[in-house]
């Protein structure tokens, strides 16, 4: 038997639903449904206590179980990967970071807390 894995998960409004192309077997839609599980537990928070894995690495681990359980080839997740996306993401996250270290943030905050008041 096969089976069409669909998953339909709510957030507030944003809706997202993921769907598999064509029919998957049972046990593959189960494995997959329990790692995308994890690693969306996983990048839940920025930081475990028990664990040291950020959002980065769980979102990693993912990836690296969904290739290592065979649920996709390792050419598929090359493909999938969007270079230029992630050229701009770390190029934001080097400006924030930078931003935050040298105070801009709290520069910015505490006159428009005052205006708001």
């Amino acid at each position: 038997k096969k089976l069409a894995a669909k998953l339909l998960l709510s957030r507030s409004r944003t809706t997202v639903v993921i769907m598999a192309s064509g029919s998957v077997e049972p046990l593959q839609a189960t494995l997959g449904l329990l790692i995308l599980l994890l690693t969306l537990v996983l990048i839940s928070r920025d930081t475990w206590s028990f664990l040291p894995v950020g959002r980065t690495w769980g979102a990693t681990l993912g990836a690296c179980l969904m290739i290592a359980t065979g649920l996709i080839n390792p050419k598929k997740a090359t493909e999938a990967v969007d270079v230029d996306l992630l050229a701009v993401l770390l190029g934001i996250s080097a400006m924030v970071h930078y931003l935050q270290r040298e105070g801009f943030f709290e520069l910015l905050s505490k006159p428009l807390l005052q205006r708001c008041r």
